[in-house]
């Protein structure tokens, strides 16, 4: 018999498997499941460990869990989940605080009167009486500042006011802008 025939035939009673007796089988002459509660039964995968109650042996075998424990990892997830939420949220309450009063100007337009004079044109909502403060900005083309300005307004009636106000440049002007307004 040639070395190739050897290894062939070998390898062929390796692989076969032969019941030795119920719940243990062998593969080649070696005896598997002897001692370990392990063993192929009609085809079939069988253990004689213990199992826990309505777990099938694939559920064993792959380890899915019994239905308590599952549940009881549901809770678990829909706590984390929701800690995790509450967290996500008061980081952004405290980082965007939408309680805080958000701007109440924007620049609507300028004009370029002259070399010399740029007017800015801006509204601003304010109470009645209440005043404020405005820095008007005028840049050049290339965005450097060229003028600057700042007015006192004092709220009328009507709560929204639309202003127009000269800035004095030292150069020509580009763009003009209400670059800030705040309240004293």
């Amino acid at each position: 018999m040639s070395m190739m025939s050897r290894i062939a035939a070998t390898m062929t009673n390796a692989v076969n498997v032969k019941p030795i007796q119920p719940g243990v089988t062998c593969v080649g002459s070696i005896p598997v499941g002897v001692g370990l509660g392990v063993g192929i039964t009609n085809g079939r995968f069988t253990s004689d460990q213990p199992t826990l109650e309505g777990m099938t042996d694939l559920d064993a075998r792959y380890g899915r869990r019994p239905e308590g424990e599952r549940a009881r990892g549901r809770v678990v997830g829909v706590v984390a989940s929701g800690g995790v939420l509450v967290a996500i949220a008061l980081v952004w309450l405290f980082w965007a605080q939408p309680w805080t009063v958000g701007e109440f100007w924007k620049s609507t337009g300028f004009h370029v009167v002259d070399d010399r004079t740029t007017e800015v044109t801006w509204e601003i909502t304010l109470g009645e009486g209440q005043q404020a403060k405005c820095a008007l900005a005028v840049q050049n083309d290339r965005h450097a500042i060229v003028g600057w300005r700042v007015v006192d307004v004092v709220g009328r009636a009507e709560p929204t006011q639309q202003l127009a106000e000269p800035v004095r440049t030292t150069e020509l002007g580009d763009t003009g802008l209400a670059y800030r307004c705040w309240l004293p």
